[in-house]
């Protein structure tokens, strides 16, 4: 159970504090005119539909609907390929350095000996060697 604080009497500079807020940003009083037509437009504000907030529903539901549409595997337009800016001959030595060897075919280094000496204790410890 909580318990609620105890209000404290004001004293006689903050109630006068609190009755020049009250006098300076009260609003003015209005005469019989302009108050029946304050009423008159506050009621008609009060009684206009709120159909912007019906549709709220409706917007996330399409959003939702085109995320999920935007995630669905299917075809999508090709990006184009950037296009190339070194010559021939560089790609050609490159191409030779990536593809030394006959890729089809097993090489002699194991796997284990590919890691680096952090990773083989890692693999020792959890992996049982694998």
């Amino acid at each position: 159970m909580t318990r609620e604080p105890e209000l404290e009497e004001l004293t006689r500079e903050d109630a006068r504090f609190v009755e020049q807020l009250r006098s300076l940003y009260g609003p003015e009083p209005l005469d019989g005119a302009r108050r029946t037509a304050f009423e008159a437009r506050l009621r008609e504000r009060i009684a206009r539909p709120r159909w912007p907030l019906a549709l709220i529903p409706t917007f996330t539901a399409a959003a939702i609907a085109l995320v999920v549409w935007n995630s669905l595997p299917g075809q999508r337009p090709a990006t184009p390929a950037p296009a190339a800016t070194a010559n021939r001959a560089s790609a050609a030595a490159w191409e030779d350095v990536l593809f030394e060897g006959d890729p089809t075919q097993e090489q002699a280094v194991s796997a284990q000996d590919e890691l680096p000496p952090d990773y083989k204790a890692i693999e020792l410890a959890f992996l049982d060697g694998v």
